[in-house]
């Protein structure tokens, strides 16, 4: 379908380098982490898994930091609208869109 021209995946964790201190375990990502995801074309991102919750202040700051580097992002947002609301995925040919889904806390 693709061969080769992009990747999808998920990102389990949001992107920071200011992890709030915690009594619970807390999984995230530096924001180094775009480089190897722009290196293997990562076209988009779900951020609908139980880790985004782990550090909510961070939401924003990763959709932006997605977003300026051209990676597009689904699953999560400010409202339940935005989380639901798909992302378009153009390559070459084929035109999809992709959308991720978690369970309510």
């Amino acid at each position: 379908m693709f061969d080769g021209d992009c990747v999808i995946g998920n990102l389990e964790g949001l992107i920071s380098d200011n992890c709030d201190k915690t009594k619970r375990p807390v999984l995230s990502n530096h924001p180094s982490v775009i480089e190897p995801l722009k290196l293997i074309n990562t076209r988009a991102v779900n951020l609908a898994n139980n880790h985004t919750l782990d550090l909510p202040s961070q939401l924003e700051t990763t959709r932006e930091l997605l977003a300026k580097n051209n990676i597009g992002f689904f699953g999560a947002g400010k409202t339940k609208e935005e989380a639901e609301t798909a992302t378009r995925i153009n390559n070459k040919r084929t035109e999809f869109f992709v959308m991720g889904y978690s369970w309510d806390v």
